[in-house]
């Protein structure tokens, strides 16, 4: 079936490296934008509220959501992908 894929075969057709390293890009990017707009329009106790809860929802994702509803070919490594959550964080306050 044409445009009907999973993401195990998409997986197929991509290396895992360049896989793992565009997470790993999207990780860091989407927490560093979300906390630059925070850090923009509020205040820095605001923004560090926010990255408080942010880390936590990260560590519920990664290392519960992921654990279990994930497969082997999708999930990368928990920790990796927490800890490029961090930096983004670390980054959007700091930018």
């Amino acid at each position: 079936m044409i445009g009907a894929y999973k993401v195990q075969d998409v997986m197929v057709t991509v290396r895992k490296t360049l896989w793992e390293t565009t997470a790993q890009f999207a990780h860091a990017g989407t927490a560093c934008a979300i906390m630059e707009g925070v850090r923009k329009y509020s205040s820095l106790r605001v923004a560090l509220i926010v990255g408080g809860v942010a880390l936590v929802a990260a560590a519920i994702k990664e290392f519960w959501y992921d654990q279990n509803y994930e497969t082997t070919d999708e999930r990368g490594s928990n920790l990796l992908d927490f800890s490029m959550y961090a930096v983004g964080i670390v980054l959007g306050l700091l930018l």
